[in-house]
């Protein structure tokens, strides 16, 4: 499992940032092909975060975890934390039918909504 920026191939508006983000995905998808005639069926996948709150995000704006709902940024109120894209990566490393997702990038949301957690 990776973790990148995005579940598509856009662009991301700088070249070694959009190598770094879609070289995730990639490796992804090469490794599900490597691995696919391992007896194991060892699962690959990407998955990407929605707008993180983070520390790193909090401090940068100038936010604490008690007031960062009060960021003007709309998507960033709306943001969500590492804990709920760890939440997700635990509900697919114990589906016993990951391996339908081999390959492919996924979202902290898509697995939310395959998975059915919420974000409290």
């Amino acid at each position: 499992m990776e973790v990148t920026d995005g579940d598509d191939w856009n662009y991301r508006g700088n070249l070694a940032y959009d190598l770094t983000k879609t070289g995730v995905m990639r490796l992804a998808v090469a490794w599900a092909e490597e691995l696919k005639t391992d007896s194991r069926a060892i699962t690959s996948v990407s998955v990407t975060p929605g707008y993180l709150c983070s520390e790193e995000m909090l401090a940068a704006k100038g936010l604490t975890i008690d007031n960062w709902r009060e960021d003007r940024d709309p998507n960033f109120r709306a943001s969500e934390t590492p804990r709920f894209l760890g939440r997700g990566i635990a509900a697919l490393a114990a589906d016993l039918h990951k391996h339908r997702f081999n390959g492919q990038g996924l979202s902290s949301w898509t697995l939310m909504d395959e998975y059915v957690f919420l974000t409290a």
